[in-house]
């Protein structure tokens, strides 16, 4: 069944795939060219805004450049609409340095539904969970082209997102699930993994140097009922836990302005289609992480 399932996700992933770079061929068409960057690396604030003063044009005009800007103040309604999806016992993921991850489809969601419609106006791809005493994974971009509404339901983090023009000036090397910054990648654990056969974690989230070959980066830190909006498939993004036992709702919605290699890699790409699949058909999924002590 796991061989059928993955080549039917693999089918759908490579038909979504070739028209995204079909929608994006002026873009996909220039030559990558690897560059090296000498001076200071900039760091910039991501632009905050309160909910009250939201509107579809502000909204739109982050998402069409890919600019990441942060939710303030959002009505407790929206987060309230998880709660259904919350799980509370953590012993086991304290206890082995995991990440839990699930994976819904078809949530049940209204306001944020409404929200979406108002503000937003995409569809839905998936609703992804997270959570976990763990303290980081790599700077990577995601496969599979969608835009991240990302709702912080508990505890602290610390984010780091590259501006889409300045991933020339790092070396990326390709993963499971997404596209990672080659001199992050630590050892391969497999065994330590219940579905991956690259967890692409980071051994020592203190140490970013891989950020001072860019000329700039976005940082900000995430509090509980802080929404951030931004392009994992198109941006390389990175975040380090600052408290134990953090519950993120990750709102992928369909996009198709994305990393031209995260389309190719996902064209006729079966282990990555059986990847998917697992997550699809399975609940609690697991992956080892580094404790936050």
């Amino acid at each position: 069944m796991e061989t059928i399932g993955g080549l039917l996700v693999m089918i759908y992933m490579t038909l979504y795939e070739l028209l995204n770079l079909i929608i994006n061929y002026k873009l996909n068409k220039k030559n990558k060219v690897q560059k090296i960057f000498n001076g200071i690396s900039q760091k910039i604030s991501v632009r905050e805004i309160n909910y009250s003063g939201l509107n579809y044009e502000i909204i739109k005009k982050h998402i069409d450049k890919s600019i990441p800007v942060i939710i303030k103040n959002a009505p407790h309604k929206l987060f309230k609409d998880f709660e259904k999806y919350t799980i509370g016992d953590y012993d086991n993921i304290n206890a082995k340095n995991k990440i839990i991850l699930n994976q819904y489809f078809m949530p049940d969601i209204p306001n944020v539904k409404n929200f979406l419609n108002k503000y937003v106006k995409k569809s839905i791809a998936s609703l992804v969970q997270l959570n976990g005493n763990y303290k980081a994974g790599s700077a990577h971009i995601d496969f599979v082209s969608t835009y991240n509404i990302y709702f912080l339901q508990r505890g602290r983090k610390k984010v780091y997102i590259v501006p889409h023009t300045n991933t020339c000036y790092l070396d990326m090397e390709k993963g499971i699930d997404n596209i990672h910054v080659r001199e992050e990648k630590n050892s391969d654990d497999s065994t330590n993994c219940s579905i991956s056969n690259n967890t692409n974690d980071t051994n020592d989230t203190n140490d970013d140097k891989w950020l001072n070959k860019i000329p700039s980066y976005y940082q900000c830190e995430l509090v509980p009922g802080d929404i951030l909006l931004f392009n994992n498939s198109k941006c390389i993004h990175k975040f380090i836990n600052l408290e134990k036992d953090s519950e993120v709702f990750s709102l992928r919605v369909f996009h198709s302005d994305s990393n031209p290699d995260i389309c190719k890699n996902n064209i006729l790409n079966f282990e990555t289609g059986k990847h998917f699949y697992k997550i699809i058909t399975n609940k609690n999924v697991l992956r080892y992480q580094n404790k936050l002590q």
